[in-house]
């Protein structure tokens, strides 16, 4: 039962682990460039931005929705809470 209930969260994870756009033109719409300096970062230092567009954070354990919002900002976080990646969607 492990096993499956891993597996399925293995698929999910690596069915959204592009951050890009679905065309596959892998677009930086969202200005991640701009944030490329919180890779490593604290999620509280991420927190502290005032973003003028769709931010999101994400766990290692979150469960997240599978739409595609071009401007939108994901930080993905590692299992200590830093920044390990910065993608739209």
């Amino acid at each position: 039962m492990k096993k499956a209930i891993l597996l399925s969260a293995l698929t999910t994870l690596a069915a959204c682990e592009t951050g890009r756009s679905p065309s596959g033109a892998g677009d930086d719409n969202c200005g991640t460039t701009r944030y490329v300096h919180l890779q490593g970062a604290p999620e509280s230092d991420v927190l502290a931005i005032s973003f003028n567009q769709p931010v999101r954070i994400i766990s290692p354990r979150d469960n997240i929705t599978m739409d595609f919002l071009p401007n939108r900002l994901n930080f993905v976080l590692d299992a200590a809470s830093n920044v390990a990646k910065i993608t739209c969607g």
